[in-house]
């Protein structure tokens, strides 16, 4: 077995253990802040950091580098999401973004995934008004939620969620609606997605050879595609890959 699928193996174990501890006490098993970066690596295709590292716990590439990335994680219910607050988030440190990971406390799910830039959060913690925000550097999750933008699960141009089975990292999107989709080659379809800022490079990719079974098409691919059309002047949004 790989180091990879190890880790797989003792996430499945350690997610079942903290179902099994809220169920008997009801009290979380303290594990939260690992299961959420364990999820966000799978769900948004990060790297985690070495054990320790300061200020981040993951890094992602995309067009203009390494984003350092502070993952944060909560377990709430789903009926109430977004009452409660995210953990210490300290921002005097290098880092681009920040992530939070709500799970629900039942299952140890992921429910959504928000994402918020080192800027904007440094400036909602520093506001004037608050305890909590000013000198612990807390925010409560809709607070976060305000000033983020959801990046798990994704609704796509088409209304469908775009989603990730827990025992593929791959985007998953329904049958149904892959095959209702015009002809098109797959060029047009990589640039007609590329449109779609909601979509990263990952999901392009992963949509595409579901769309046209047999095609070789990887983030790479999708990358020289964006910057081709860029080059003859169409108007590509920046993502993340």
């Amino acid at each position: 077995m790989n180091r990879q699928a190890l880790i797989d193996e003792l996430h499945r174990e350690a997610k079942a253990l903290a179902v099994r501890y809220y169920q008997v006490t009801g009290k979380p098993l303290g594990i939260t802040g690992e299961m959420a970066e364990l999820e966000a690596a799978k769900l948004l295709g990060l790297e985690l950091a070495e054990a320790r590292t300061p200020y981040y716990d993951a890094t992602r590439s995309n067009e203009e580098g390494v984003q350092r990335i502070q993952i944060k994680g909560r377990a709430v219910d789903p009926a109430n999401r977004y009452r409660g607050r995210v953990s210490a988030i300290k921002c005097n440190g290098d880092f681009e973004l920040v992530v939070l990971v709500l799970l629900d406390r039942l299952t140890f799910d992921v429910i959504e995934i928000w994402e918020a830039s080192r800027a904007t959060v440094a400036a909602r913690l520093s506001a004037p008004g608050s305890l909590a925000r000013n000198e612990r550097n807390s925010l409560a999750i809709a607070q976060f939620k305000s000033i983020a933008r959801k990046v798990w699960p994704v609704a796509n141009f088409e209304g469908d969620l775009v989603r990730t089975d827990y025992g593929n990292s791959s985007p998953q999107v329904s049958s149904a609606a892959i095959q209702s989709k015009p002809a098109k080659g797959i060029g047009s379809y990589i640039a007609e997605l590329l449109a779609h800022p909601e979509f990263n490079y990952e999901q392009i990719a992963f949509r595409v050879r579901q769309r046209f079974p047999g095609a070789q098409t990887s983030v790479k691919s999708v990358a020289s595609t964006a910057r081709d059309l860029r080059r003859r002047g169409v108007a590509v949004p920046t993502r993340l890959r």
